[in-house]
């Protein structure tokens, strides 16, 4: 009867895919040196599209990226820009969040006091495959078949083993424009498996970046015609390795020894320990085929820990041991997890902020009344106002300065 739903903006990107091509990309793409037509025999329409032609023109050597992308797909400007990804939420008409906005109970817990505080960073190493549309099996694989064995396929070269190196570059050259936090891309351990990473964020950035660069690689996946990608956590049975989100995270004092350093990531570890039933059942569907103990995961039925271990719960990088502070990696989420979930409750949990990250989220500030459908409400949604797009002024998404040794900032 009621099905109206409110969306509030929450995150604004440049669009990748409608954005005017400039006069170099024009240029590139006019060309009689091309002899394929733009993806799928349609011009393109902007830096994604582009991109992907570049990358697949057949006789032409892909240039640089940044003279192959133009002087729009160089470190973001965003002002003045008037193609835009606007990611919402979703609230009832009266206000309550509905069933599936799990971003809403992520920004209770990231707007604790204690949480903000310690701003939580985060960096999602988001792995995928991708598949052949028609058959559902990943690309560059015999039909029906198998290739060689996992071994010379991670961060390998080589067109024997990288199969689909132009869709996952797009996708990465795409993101850049948009303004999305996205940090690199690597070829995985299977073959047509790929990862991509976003961060550091913090707080409840994470979500949005990476939720808005699923976004963006179903569309490059598009332009394809014939590709689309799974975030299954096992797309293949058998001797290969799934398919995961492992999640970096620190706090402020996590990063600093004058504050417990290693200490407290000892301490966050425990906690996590203790709620571990509670977050692997939460950290994506199907994922019990995946942490099986074996292909670089722990068992689901066990939590562990170690340094430089890609087989335990979660990892401590070598440095971070050496130096006495840093942070920790949670390998246990699923490809499929949903961030907005998994950034809550490590936060949630390692913080001891209460129940966070199991209660169902309350509403923003509103009046106690119901709003009838289809009439006008006065109901006000937290930290948003009447969006005018006019209006709107853009800045890159601020990243967290590292300290490298031997550097001063990053």
């Amino acid at each position: 009867m009621d099905s109206e739903v409110v969306l509030v903006p929450r995150a604004v990107f440049r669009d990748p895919f409608r954005a005017t091509p400039s006069d170099r990309q024009r240029h590139a793409l006019s060309s009689g040196n091309r002899s394929k037509p733009a993806v799928g025999g349609l011009p393109p329409h902007g830096p994604a599209q582009a991109a992907l032609a570049s990358a697949t023109a057949a006789t032409t050597p892909l240039p640089s990226p940044n003279d192959a992308l133009g002087d729009d797909m160089q470190p973001p400007i965003l002002d003045g820009c008037r193609d835009l990804l606007v990611m919402c939420d979703t609230y009832t008409p009266s206000g309550q969040p509905i069933e599936t906005n799990t971003r809403a109970a992520a920004l209770r817990v990231f707007s604790d006091p204690l949480v903000a505080a310690e701003e939580c960073w985060f960096g999602i190493e988001q792995e995928y495959t991708l598949l052949d549309a028609t058959t559902k099996w990943p690309i560059g694989w015999p039909t029906g078949g198998y290739p060689s064995q996992q071994g010379p396929y991670y961060c390998g070269v080589g067109a024997d083993k990288m199969f689909g190196r132009h869709i996952a570059e797009s996708h990465y050259r795409a993101c850049h424009y948009a303004g999305i936090n996205v940090g690199g891309l690597n070829a995985e351990v299977m073959p047509g498996q790929w990862e991509f990473q976003v961060g550091p964020c913090v707080g409840i950035d994470a979500g949005d970046h990476l939720w808005v660069a699923r976004y963006v690689m179903e569309r490059v996946c598009e332009l394809t015609g014939n590709v689309i990608v799974t975030l299954d956590p096992k797309p293949v049975e058998g001797d290969w390795n799934g398919a995961g989100a492992h999640c970096n995270f620190s706090t402020r004092s996590m990063r600093d020894k004058h504050l417990g350093g290693f200490a407290e990531i000892e301490r966050a570890i425990a906690r996590l320990k203790e709620k571990h039933e509670e977050h692997v059942l939460r950290y994506g569907e199907g994922n019990e085929r995946r942490l099986t103990g074996k292909h670089e995961t722990a068992s689901m039925m066990e939590f562990t820990w170690g340094v430089a271990d890609r087989g335990a719960s979660v990892r401590i990088g070598n440095e971070t041991f050496e130096d006495g502070c840093g942070y920790l990696e949670d390998r246990r989420p699923s490809a499929n997890c949903d961030p907005y979930v998994v950034t809550q409750m490590i936060a949630a949990t390692t913080l001891a902020v209460g129940d966070h990250a199991t209660s169902q989220p309350t509403s923003p500030k509103m009046k106690d009344k119901e709003v009838a459908p289809g009439a006008k409400s006065d109901l006000n949604f937290p930290g948003i106002e009447r969006l005018n797009v006019e209006e709107v002024s853009f800045s890159v998404p601020t990243t967290p300065q590292f300290q490298f040794k031997g550097t001063s900032s990053a």
